[in-house]
C-alpha cells in the first residue's frame, strides 16, 4: 500500500483496473490506426511499435495519399505529422473529422507551436522526438485501452489481493 492507502482502495482499483484491461484486449486487437508521414523512416518504426500493440495500421506517406486512404477505409484512430510538403496536417485533419467525426486524432509534430492553429480537437500530442512508450500511451488512450505498464501494475495488485484473501 502506498502512504497511508488501505486495501479496500487497492482492492477496488484493481477491480477496476482489470476490466479495463480486458476491455483493452478486445479494443486495441479491433483497433485500426492510420499513421501520416512524409518521411518513410519515421513511418516504418512507428508501424512496428503499434503493430506490437496488436493493432492494424494502415500508413501514408504524406497528407494526401492519407487522404485518399481516409475516403476509402474506415479508421479508430489518425496519426499524423503537421508538416509535409503534399498536403499539410491541418488540412487532413480538417477533411478527416469532416469524414469521420467520431475517429480519435493525434498530431505528431516538432513544432508544438503550432498546434493552438489545428481549429479541431486532439485526442493526443506527440512532440517529436517522442519515445516508444509515449506513443503507446496515447494510442491505448485513444482505444480506451491502458499500457502494459498499468497492466502489469494491476496483475501485481490482483495477486497481492488474492494473496492477502488467501
Amino acid at each position: 500500500m502506498r502512504n497511508g492507502e488501505t486495501a479496500e482502495n487497492w482492492g477496488g482499483e484493481s477491480r477496476s483496473l482489470i476490466s479495463t484491461i480486458e476491455q483493452a484486449d478486445l479494443n486495441l486487437t479491433s483497433c485500426r490506426v492510420l499513421m501520416v508521414d512524409d518521411e518513410p523512416a519515421i513511418l516504418s518504426v512507428l508501424l512496428w511499435a503499434v503493430q506490437d500493440m496488436g493493432c492494424a495500421v494502415t500508413t501514408a506517406h504524406g497528407g494526401q495519399a492519407a487522404l485518399d486512404k481516409l475516403c476509402k477505409e474506415c479508421f479508430d484512430v489518425l496519426i499524423t505529422d503537421l508538416i509535409m510538403p503534399d498536403l499539410d496536417g491541418f488540412f487532413l485533419l480538417k477533411m478527416a473529422k469532416k469524414l469521420a467525426p467520431e475517429m480519435k486524432v493525434v498530431v505528431m509534430t516538432g513544432s508544438p507551436e503550432l498546434v493552438p492553429y489545428i481549429g479541431c480537437p486532439l485526442d493526443g500530442l506527440l512532440v517529436k522526438p517522442f519515445g516508444m512508450n509515449t506513443l503507446k500511451t496515447v494510442i491505448a488512450k485513444c482505444a480506451g485501452g491502458v499500457t502494459r505498464e498499468e497492466e502489469q501494475k494491476a496483475k501485481s495488485v490482483q495477486r497481492r489481493m488474492e494473496r492477502k484473501r488467501q
